[in-house]
């Protein structure tokens, strides 16, 4: 998966976060919902983090977002 390295400007001046730094994002889901995008996920040795930013990318790529 290709990693993007995304930039801010403020005030004008680019800012770009260090590849390593981690944020939290929340999705709201059901529990059944949860249960079995998590069972996916691990089926195919990801984390349900991973699964996510993995569909991400593969829906803009193929949506031409």
């Amino acid at each position: 998966m290709e990693e993007n390295n995304f930039a801010v400007s403020v005030n004008n001046q680019s800012v770009q976060a260090p590849e390593d730094t981690r944020a939290t994002s929340l999705v709201s889901m059901t529990k059944k919902d949860k249960e079995y995008l998590s069972a996916v996920a691990k089926a195919h040795g990801l984390s349900l983090s991973a699964f996510f930013r993995l569909a991400a990318e593969e829906y803009i790529k193929n949506h031409e977002w």
